[in-house]
C-alpha cells in the first residue's frame, strides 16, 4: 500500500527493518478498542481480562498480516535484484520501500502481485481453519460477527480471515498506488510499451477513486462521524499519492536518461597500488587532507579504497616497504563503486553514496573513469525537477 513519514524502528527480519509511523499507534489503538469492546460483549462482564487479551491479540495479529503482506513484496523484489530499504507501517497500512523502481513490466507485475497473494493465502487459511475446527452447529463464517456460544478463538480466526478478504479486495482495486493500480500499470506498460503513459493512466484512476472515497465519506458523516472522516482521509491520501506519482514520474522521465558518466568528475585524484605508505602520506593524505583515496593498478583498474586510519597504523620504520595496495579497505572495490552507465535516478536510494558522499565510477573494463558525488547527483536532479515543473502538470490520457 502507501504511506510515509518519520518512522520508529520495531524489529528486523532477514536484514529488513520494520518501522512504524506515529500514525500507526492511532490505528493500533482504534483496532484494539473495537476488538476489546466486541470481545467484552461476547464474553460478558465476568471475563473482562480475557476479553482484553483477545482484543489486543487480534489487533496485533491484524497488523502482523499487513507486515506479511509487505514481506511478500519485499521477498519477490529481492529475487528480482531490487533492494529493500525497509518496511514501514502507518495509519492506513504498510509500505515496502524499494531502492529503485522495477525496470520491466514483468518485474512490476510480480512484485505488485506478491503482496495480495500472501493476503489471499492468509484469508483462505484463516477461514478454512475456522470452518474446519468448528464443531458447533453454525458455520462461524459470517463476516465479523460476534455471537454468544461461539469459542472466542474461532471468532478470532473468522475475524482475521474476513479482514484479510477486505484487504485483498481493497488492494486489488486498479487505482495507483494501490497494488491493483501497480498491477494495472504493469499490464498497460506491457501492452503499450510506454512506462510513462502507464503511470499516468493508472494514477488517473487512483485520483478519481480517491475522490470517490472522499465523496462516500461525506455521505457517511451524518451517520458516523468517525467512519466518514476515515473515508475522507483515505480518499484524500490516495488522491494525493496518485498526484504525487504523476509529478514524480514526470521528473523521472526528465532525469532517467542521465547517467553517472554525465555528471561525474572525470579527473579524480588516484593513488597507484605500488605507492609506498610513506608516499601515500607525503603526496596524498598530508597534502589533500582527505580521509581516503581510490587505488588503481598500473592499468588504471580500480582495486579499492585506502583509508588514512589504516595508513596511520603502519609503524614508521615499515612505511617505505609497505605498499598502498596491501591496505585496501575490505569490500571497498564493490561497495564503493558503481558502473558509469548507471542511471542517475538509481543513486537516489543508494545507501553508500548517502553515507560516504561519493562513489567511484567504473567503466565496462573495470577501469576507474571518475568519481560521482552526492552533490553532483542532487544538482543534476534539481535541474531535472526545475525543467519538469516549469511546464504545467501533464494532461491525463482520456479513455477512448
Amino acid at each position: 500500500m502507501f504511506g510515509g513519514g518519520r518512522n520508529m524502528p520495531l524489529f528486523k527480519v532477514a536484514g529488513i527493518q520494520v518501522s512504524v509511523d506515529w500514525s500507526w499507534l492511532l490505528a493500533l489503538g482504534y483496532v484494539m478498542f473495537v476488538m476489546v469492546d466486541d470481545y467484552q460483549q461476547l464474553l460478558g462482564p465476568d471475563q473482562q481480562n480475557l476479553a482484553f487479551a483477545y482484543g489486543v491479540g487480534v489487533a496485533f495479529a491484524f497488523f502482523a498480516s499487513i507486515v506479511l503482506h509487505e514481506f511478500g513484496h519485499a521477498i519477490v523484489a529481492r529475487r528480482n535484484k531490487i533492494g529493500i530499504l525497509g518496511i514501514d507501517l502507518w495509519l492506513l497500512g504498510g509500505l515496502a520501500r524499494m531502492d529503485r523502481e522495477p525496470e520491466s513490466p514483468g518485474v512490476e507485475f510480480r512484485v505488485s502481485a506478491a503482496g495480495p497473494l500472501v493476503t489471499l493465502i492468509l484469508a483462505v487459511g484463516l477461514l478454512g481453519a475456522a470452518f474446519g475446527l468448528n464443531t458447533g452447529p453454525n458455520s462461524n463464517l459470517e463476516p465479523l460477527q460476534i455471537t454468544a456460544g461461539v469459542e472466542p478463538w474461532l471468532v478470532a480466526l473468522t475475524t482475521l480471515g474476513w479482514i484479510n478478504v477486505f484487504l485483498l479486495f481493497f488492494n486489488l482495486i486498479p487505482a495507483y498506488p494501490l497494488d491493483g493500480g501497480r498491477i494495472a500499470r504493469s499490464i498497460i506498460w506491457k501492452v503499450t510499451g510506454d512506462e510513462h503513459k502507464a503511470t499516468l493512466i493508472s494514477a488517473t484512476i487512483g485520483r478519481f477513486f480517491g475522490y470517490a472515497l472522499m465523496g462516500l465519506g461525506v455521505v457517511m458523516l451524518p451517520w458516523s462521524l468517525l467512519s466518514g472522516a476515515l473515508f475522507i482521509f483515505m480518499g484524500w491520501t490516495l488522491s494525493q499519492s496518485a498526484r504525487g506519482a504523476t509529478i514524480q514520474d514526470s521528473i523521472f522521465n526528465e532525469a532517467r536518461e542521465l547517467r553517472v558518466a554525465d555528471v561525474m568528475d572525470r579527473q579524480p585524484v588516484v593513488m597507484p597500488a605500488d605507492a609506498s605508505v610513506q608516499r601515500a602520506l607525503d603526496e596524498f593524505f598530508w597534502r589533500y587532507r582527505w580521509p581516503w583515496f581510490p587505488v588503481v593498478d598500473q592499468d588504471n583498474h580500480f582495486i579499492g579504497l585506502i583509508e588514512q586510519n589504516s595508513v596511520d597504523r603502519i609503524e614508521e620504520h615499515d612505511r617505505a616497504s609497505t605498499l598502498a595496495g596491501e591496505l585496501i579497505a575490505p569490500h571497498s572495490s564493490k561497495n564503493r563503486s558503481v558502473p558509469d552507465d548507471t542511471p542517475l535516478t538509481a543513486l537516489l536510494a543508494n545507501e553508500q553514496i548517502r553515507d560516504f558522499g561519493s562513489l567511484m565510477a567504473i567503466d565496462d573494463r573495470g577501469q576507474l573513469s571518475g568519481v560521482v558525488t552526492i552533490e553532483q547527483v542532487q544538482r543534476a536532479l534539481r535541474d531535472a525537477i526545475a525543467r519538469a515543473t516549469r511546464t504545467e502538470e501533464p494532461d491525463f490520457p482520456r479513455a477512448p
